[in-house]
C-alpha cells in the first residue's frame, strides 16, 4: 500500500491531524516530509481505536461526567438521556476501551513535551491522567501524564520548562482540554488515555479499568 496522507492516519488511528504530524515528528511512526506535509507509512501507523464517529468534545466531557456518576449541566434531558444509551453499549462491547478511546478522541489535544524538571505533584493546575493515575498502578518514573485546562497552558509549560518533544523521545503528555471536570477526573478519562498509548500494557489496563467504569454506572445513581 502506498503511503497516506495525514487525515488518512488520523481517521485510522482515531486521533487527530494534529497528533499524527507529533507522531511523525517524533520518530513514533514512520513518515517522512514532501515539502510541508507529511507523508505517512500505513503499516506503521497504530490501529488503536475502531473507525468511528468522535464526539463532538462538549458531548465527550458529558459523556465523561455521566460515567463518573455526575450529571453535565451543559446539557440537556435529552442528550443526557442518549448518552446513557451509550455508556450501556459499551457494556456490551467485548472491546468496550477502545471503542469509548473512539468516541472520546475530541475530548482534548494530546501534547508530548519533554521538560529537563521534576513535575511537582502538587501543581493544582495539573490533574494526573493515564499512566500517571494511581488508579492506573502503572509505574512509569521520570514521566507525567495529565490534563491542563486550555487557558492554563501556556503558564503551566512556562513555570515547569515545558517544550515541545519534536524528535526526542517525551518525558511528559498534557491532554489541553477547554472542560475540565470537578475533581476527581473520571476513570474513563484515563481509560482513553490508556488505550491512545497503543496496543501493550497500557491498552490491557486500560480494558481492565473499563470494567470498573462500567460496573461503577450499573450501581451509582446519576447526581442531578
Amino acid at each position: 500500500m502506498s503511503e497516506i496522507s495525514v487525515a488518512q492516519a488520523a481517521d485510522l488511528m482515531g486521533v487527530s491531524p494534529v497528533r499524527v504530524r507529533q507522531l511523525a515528528a517524533s520518530g513514533a511512526i514512520s513518515a517522512r516530509k514532501v515539502g510541508n506535509q507529511w507523508l505517512v507509512e500505513p503499516r506503521s501507523v497504530r490501529r488503536v481505536p475502531p473507525v468511528t464517529r468522535p464526539m463532538a468534545r462538549r458531548t465527550a466531557w458529558g459523556l465523561l461526567e455521566l460515567s463518573a456518576g455526575r450529571s453535565p449541566g451543559w446539557l440537556d434531558a435529552h442528550d443526557r438521556h442518549r448518552l446513557r444509551k451509550q455508556l450501556s453499549r459499551l457494556a456490551d462491547d467485548p472491546e468496550s476501551a477502545r471503542l469509548a478511546a473512539s468516541w472520546l478522541s475530541r475530548r482534548a489535544e494530546r501534547l508530548e513535551l519533554r521538560t529537563a524538571v521534576q513535575l511537582p505533584l502538587d501543581d493544582r493546575r495539573l490533574v494526573p491522567s493515564g499512566v500517571s493515575d494511581p488508579r492506573a498502578k502503572i509505574s512509569a518514573p521520570g514521566f507525567f501524564e495529565g490534563y491542563v485546562h486550555a487557558d492554563e497552558l501556556d503558564e503551566v509549560m512556562a513555570d515547569h520548562e515545558l517544550v515541545e518533544a519534536g524528535s526526542r523521545p517525551g518525558n511528559v503528555v498534557l491532554h489541553e482540554a477547554p472542560l475540565m471536570p470537578e475533581p476527581p477526573l473520571p476513570l474513563l478519562a484515563t481509560v482513553a488515555d490508556l488505550v491512545e498509548h497503543g496496543p501493550g500494557r497500557e491498552y490491557a489496563v486500560a480494558q481492565q479499568l473499563m470494567e470498573e467504569v462500567l460496573s461503577r454506572d450499573r450501581a451509582a445513581p446519576v447526581q442531578r
